[in-house]
């Protein structure tokens, strides 16, 4: 049983999916947004690897 119930206020969109680092890259090409933390490091980087290193501020260009 969930701890406690928790109604949002507004709609929102999820992903059914993680972001990986091929997708990621497409926006990052496409916006010449700067590169996540990490994103060089060959042990996070992987093509279908979830994107890591992303700040709140990354996330929502990414969103937008």
């Amino acid at each position: 049983m969930p701890v406690h119930e928790v109604c949002l206020a507004k709609d929102y969109w999820i992903g059914k999916y993680p972001v990986a680092n091929e997708e990621y890259r497409r926006f990052l090409e496409a916006t010449n947004h700067r590169e996540p933390k990490k994103w060089s490091d060959r042990k996070f980087n992987q093509p279908r690897q979830p994107v890591v290193g992303v700040s709140w501020e990354d996330a929502q260009a990414f969103c937008q």
